[in-house]
């Protein structure tokens, strides 16, 4: 590599998440947490979004082509879009971004399916690209900057030894998050983002249905999150033995939290929540979920309550 080794790094796309990453990166080369980081180059549609940043010590350009024409051709180039069609027609749009992009190195950000990932991907190789790192960020543009949210990036087979042997994209990658994870089969990140945001909102939506009755019984939430400050952090060991029964699918080892025990539990508050005028939704919704389950093929109120996999996982 020309300049001692020195790799740039690109970020198309100003919104909160790039202008984060953008100063993310500014940082970490300050830091010299990677030596090999060179020039931070920026590109936004809005030429005098991305000209804000040319104070801070990043290379601006008014066109992608131009970008690409004037990076070195191992640097690395970060898509920041909200979709698949919106990176697309950015680098895939015309005939000349089609050459341009030939046997470079390119990533991105953007919200979509794991379909959608693998879609792309498959896009890419064929217009030739190099190396195709797809990614996700879970956490707000604050937490981004700061380098403390998680980072998944999935590449494709074809890609994953070369990605695995490219030791500064790694080592960029881990001074963007408190935990990155890389997966070697394409789109597997989106599934994973997916999987984290929907366990925050469940936690949320549970929160809110018991402030509901707190706030009823006059009970500072307070008192709430000191319990979960005692809780919370058992629940990842308490996940991983519970995980390790359920592949087995079997469904007669515990015979104190059966589903008939949790459907009473969750039941038995329902006349409470309708005598105060508190919503029963969340409530009701787990009780369904537990005679759901019972239903499924050989099952019972009897079984354990981890039987909920199959409607939930296995969607039985």
């Amino acid at each position: 590599m020309a300049d001692g080794g020195k790799r740039d790094v690109a970020v198309l796309g100003l919104g909160l998440m790039g202008s984060a990453l953008t100063r993310r990166l500014l940082a970490v080369r300050e830091e010299g947490l990677v030596k090999e980081l060179g020039d931070v180059l920026v590109w936004n549609r809005t030429v005098k979004k991305a000209e804000a940043f040319a104070a801070e010590g990043v290379r601006v350009f008014e066109t992608v082509a131009g970008l690409f024409e004037g990076t070195k051709p191992d640097s690395l180039i970060i898509c920041m879009f909200a979709s698949y069609d919106q990176t697309r027609e950015v680098l895939l749009g015309s005939d000349r971004m089609r050459e341009l992009v030939k046997g470079r190195y390119v990533s991105s950000l953007c919200s979509g399916t794991p379909d959608e990932a693998r879609q792309f991907a498959g896009e890419l190789a064929e217009a030739g690209v190099a190396l195709y790192l797809d990614g996700c960020y879970a956490g707000s543009p604050f937490v981004f900057q700061a380098g403390k949210g998680v980072l998944m990036v999935s590449l494709s087979d074809a890609t994953h030894a070369e990605a695995a042997d490219d030791s500064f994209t790694r080592r960029l990658a881990a001074t963007l998050g408190a935990r990155v994870v890389f997966t070697s089969r394409m789109g597997a990140n989106k599934a994973l983002d997916y999987a984290i945001v929907d366990f925050y909102y469940a936690n949320y939506i549970c929160l809110l249905s018991g402030l509901s009755m707190l706030d009823s019984e006059e009970v500072p939430a307070e008192e709430l999150f000191g319990l979960l400050d005692v809780r919370l952090p058992t629940f990842p060991d308490q996940f991983r033995k519970t995980m390790a029964k359920m592949d087995k699918r079997e469904y007669q080892e515990n015979k104190d939290a059966t589903l008939a025990t949790y459907k009473s539990f969750f039941e038995g508050r329902l006349e409470y929540l309708k005598a105060n005028g508190l919503s029963q939704r969340m409530p009701r919704m787990y009780a369904d979920l537990c005679a759901d389950a019972a239903a499924t093929p050989g099952g019972s109120l009897d079984d354990d309550y981890t039987r909920v996999q199959e409607v939930l996982r296995y969607n039985n």
